[in-house]
């Protein structure tokens, strides 16, 4: 992110920075690496989960076919795919032990 922006402070004629990474940036840098991810696996789904005004895919007939409805997706308020978990307990009798 300070690259861009320092490529455009050089055509502007303006003072780069050239200091170390504050915490700010390198969150900034990541969250964006994780939403260029999730956009390219799951565009669909995020598409429809900013579209949708119900909490999850399952509800919107259009969706149905995703595998992350029982994951129980939302979005987060940095615009991150994220999950609550499942939606109905895993029943102890089918899991492996």
């Amino acid at each position: 992110m300070r690259f861009v922006k320092n490529l455009k402070q050089k055509v502007k004629g303006g003072r780069l920075e050239l200091e170390t990474l504050t915490g700010d940036e390198l969150h900034a840098g990541e969250t964006h690496l994780y939403k260029s991810a999730q956009n390219a696996k799951y565009g669909k789904e995020i598409f429809v989960l900013r579209q949708t005004t119900t909490p999850t895919l399952a509800a919107d007939k259009n969706m149905t076919f995703s595998h992350i409805n029982t994951w129980n997706p939302y979005i987060d308020n940095e615009g991150l795919l994220r999950s609550r978990g499942q939606e109905r307990p895993v029943d102890s009798q089918t899991r492996s032990e």
